[in-house]
């Protein structure tokens, strides 16, 4: 069994889910395709038992965060939600051929200090590409509901938030993190009560 195959048969635990363009292609090219990204997330969400925690669309690459209830059904939900962008897209730009690097990849997220350095990754990835300054400022991401002040109906963001202490828990979090200190994470947990 591959690994691959192995994270989708999991259930209750939160998996990282990712895949980009065809020869890293831009998959997004304007705000529209943002936006029709961002409904068919919303209306398929409602057809499957799984649980949104992260999300980060960029221009050529996209990440998950789930949690499936049953084996394969975040394999369905984003099967449903490519095949649909995949067809809207080749229509608007008059293109043929796959949109996406094959399959997209799934592994597991095997703890709480991972779930939070997960959390960062996928929150900081428009920075990291000189999108924007600060990641409350990317539109197309779960953080503006993470660290801004409404929620976000499609994401089920307690299971990170709890693990430090609430929103603003989650703010002095982000700002404080280090990625090369593995310390930094097991510290915000201590302080929330969990043990990494």
């Amino acid at each position: 069994m591959s690994l691959k195959t192995h994270a989708l048969t999991c259930t209750s635990v939160p998996l990282h889910i990712y895949n980009r363009g065809v020869d890293s292609g831009t998959i997004f090219r304007g705000d529209s395709d943002f936006v029709y990204w961002m409904e068919l997330m919303s209306e398929t969400l409602t057809r499957f038992d799984i649980d949104l925690l992260l999300y980060s669309i960029m221009s050529n690459h996209y990440h998950f965060s789930v949690i499936q209830h049953e084996p394969y059904e975040a394999s369905w939900y984003l099967k449903a939600i490519c095949e649909r962008y995949a067809r809207f897209f080749n229509r608007k730009y008059r293109r043929h051929g796959a949109l996406f690097a094959g399959r997209f990849h799934a592994k597991l997220v095997h703890d709480d200090a991972g779930l939070l350095r997960l959390s960062h990754y996928i929150h900081m990835n428009p920075v990291s590409a000189g999108l924007v300054a600060n990641p409350i400022d990317w539109r197309y991401s779960s953080c503006p509901a993470y660290l801004g002040p409404g929620g976000n109906e499609l994401l089920s963001a307690e299971t990170v938030l709890n693990l430090v202490g609430g929103v603003e828990g989650y703010r002095t979090f982000m700002a404080n993190y280090d990625p090369a200190d593995a310390m930094s994470i097991y510290q915000f947990l201590v302080n929330a009560g969990k043990m990494a």
